[in-house]
């Protein structure tokens, strides 16, 4: 029983305070908007000498890139922003 009562501890302490998923979902955001950058880089005045290849994905990625501009568009830099919400190493 005390066993149990130990499991039960751990998994609520997990599932409530625990929040290890919004890091990873976090972490997860910011390497996709680097890559959005990365393909979508000349609406941004970057030239990109793998556009030719990144032409390729552009159908895939249509749907993403409205919430991508609001993103890119609201903040100072990737860089700012990735320390933002990842935290310094």
């Amino acid at each position: 029983m005390k066993r149990i009562k130990e499991f039960m501890k751990l998994f609520f302490k997990g599932a409530i305070t625990d929040n290890a998923t919004d890091k990873i979902d976090a972490s997860a955001k910011i390497h996709n908007d680097m890559f959005l950058t990365s393909v979508f880089s000349d609406k941004i005045s970057i030239p990109n000498p793998l556009y030719y290849y990144y032409v390729e994905l552009l159908p895939y990625l249509a749907e993403e890139i409205k919430g991508w501009e609001v993103r890119i568009t609201n903040r100072k830099t990737i860089l700012g922003r990735a320390i933002e919400e990842g935290g310094e190493p």
